[in-house]
């Protein structure tokens, strides 16, 4: 690389100065190896992979561990680093061995053990949950980019946390007294983020330009459905606001209504596969052992579940740099719609403090939704039976059609329907226009050229009814406030027919 790229940003050097450190923290050999392999000459570069792993026992012996571990489930014995590379694939150890090394930097430099211990375990989480997320949706993601990436994200706090332990703990004391973080560090490291910290550290190292990228807090939301790195910065920005959160046992309702619907991922999936990584990183890692011990996170999780709901955390979110992927109706001009739907809320909250009938807030739910959200159409189905089939069937409507809600009906038994999917796993799915097999010929004349989304009302895990709404092709896509507003107004139905039936008992 360039002797320029190599050169610490001017404030780095002085902060560094500072603590009389001469010169940034180097990379060790290891990592710098592994880094500059690529997949291209298979056979050399595998062979390579597998020499620079066998000259470091430690993580030899973590890589069979991992290729062992009942994460893969490969049904055989992997005795040699050659065959786990071979049967787990090129990318997966190397992204592997360099997170490993690198911790192992990280440990040997600094003094604080506990708090390097708690930043390393939140990062491998992240970076595992990370990779899962890529690997599962069809984002054009590479996987083993957002475990590195996700693995990095928060390298600028992990170099403040070993190399200057006194700033860390000036930052921690601040943020503990009630200044946010970023304005702490700000002050502490004299107009330096920990993310530029970690951008110019990544930069001596020669690291990429997307792992640099990943660092920034609050990535811009993908206006294009291939845009393949910004959906990567949006991944790995959730995942470490996931583990992050838990770790805080702060409320998860916001975080999953900004990135649920945009990377098509509820709750209950990230905490599984984050309890998968868990699994995982307990039987192989000292330091991560370690460190989750001391978080313990399945108690944070059951401490996360009893919370209250929060009340304005989705009408409200304290976002920043998070603009909708069109225009909301309020942003058109719409403000009617938009002063509609805060009287609508209100008068759920006002319903929802008393008494009152589950006929009444349905219909006043879909007056919220079918006005003051924006849609063309809106039916609210609940799960039935007829001829002896399990089936879901529409019950209440407004808009478009609404006089044929009773034709609305789908067996829950189709695994292939995006209906029973949607209802029997509680996931919010959306349906471009037109999309071959999603409702039977008898309703193409409704659906025709419509957009649909498909939001399940769960209680405690348990799909009770489906709201269904459609937009014609168009109109633009759902913006963000929408979305936001449609999970609400959902979670104000699930506490609806939650309090309904523990009045019927």
């Amino acid at each position: 690389m360039t002797e320029q790229l190599n050169k610490p940003n001017e404030k780095l050097s002085e902060i560094f100065a500072k603590i009389n450190m001469s010169e940034l923290p180097a990379m060790s050999a290891h990592v710098q190896e592994l880094l500059t392999l690529s997949s291209g000459d298979r056979s050399t570069n595998y062979m390579k992979l597998a020499e620079i792993i066998l000259r470091d026992f430690s993580l030899t012996n973590k890589i069979l561990q991992f290729a062992n571990s009942a994460y893969y489930s490969l049904g055989q014995r992997v005795t040699t680093v050659s065959t786990a590379v071979t049967v787990l694939g090129f990318e997966t150890i190397r992204e592997l061995a360099i997170g490993i090394s690198l911790f192992d930097d990280f440990v040997q430099a600094g003094f604080a053990k506990e708090d390097i211990s708690k930043l390393l375990t939140r990062s491998f989480l992240s970076a595992l949950l990370a990779r899962d997320i890529a690997s599962s949706r069809d984002l054009n993601v590479v996987s083993e980019e957002a475990f590195i990436c996700g693995l990095l994200h928060n390298l600028g706090r992990i170099i403040a946390c070993i190399y200057l332990p006194a700033q860390y703990k000036e930052v921690e004391r601040q943020t503990q007294a009630g200044t946010t973080e970023e304005d702490a560090v700000m002050k502490v490291l004299d107009g330096l983020s920990y993310a530029e910290l970690g951008k110019e550290v990544a930069r001596f190292w020669n690291m990429t330009d997307n792992v640099i990228a990943a660092m920034d807090k609050f990535p811009p939301r993908p206006k294009e459905n291939d845009d393949s790195l910004v959906y990567l910065l949006n991944i790995v920005d959730f995942s470490n606001r996931f583990v992050e959160t838990i770790c805080n046992v702060t409320e998860l309702e916001s975080l999953m209504v900004r990135y649920g619907y945009l990377l098509s991922l509820d709750e209950d999936e990230a905490v599984e596969m984050l309890e998968l990584g868990i699994e995982t990183s307990e039987r192989i890692f000292d330091t991560i052992r370690s460190g989750l011990e001391k978080f313990d996170f399945r108690a944070k999780l059951e401490q996360i579940e009893n919370l209250p709901p929060p009340e304005t955390a989705v009408t409200e979110p304290k976002v920043k740099n998070d603009e909708p992927t069109q225009s909301s109706p309020e942003s058109e001009g719409d403000g009617a719609a938009r002063k509609y739907l805060d009287e609508c809320v209100g008068r759920i909250k006002d319903m929802l403090a008393g008494s009152f009938k589950l006929d009444d807030f349905f219909s006043l739910l879909l007056d919220a939704l079918q006005v003051g959200v924006g849609l063309d159409r809106v039916i609210l189905a609940m799960p039935g039976i007829q001829g002896g089939e399990r089936r879901i069937v529409g019950r209440y409507g407004r808009g478009d059609n609404s006089d044929r809600i009773g034709e609305f009906t789908f067996p829950l038994a189709d695994s292939k329907s995006a209906f029973s999917r949607c209802f029997n796993e509680c996931k919010i799915m959306a349906i471009p226009a037109n999309s071959p097999d999603t409702f039977p010929d008898r309703l193409q004349d409704m659906i025709r050229d419509r957009a649909m989304y498909l939001f399940p009302i769960c209680i405690r895990k348990k799909p009770v009814f489906l709201i269904y709404m459609d937009q014609k092709m168009d109109r633009p896509r759902l913006a963000r406030e929408q979305v936001d507003s449609i999970k609400l107004l959902s979670g104000f139905a699930g506490r609806a027919i939650e309090k309904i039936y523990k009045q019927k008992k």
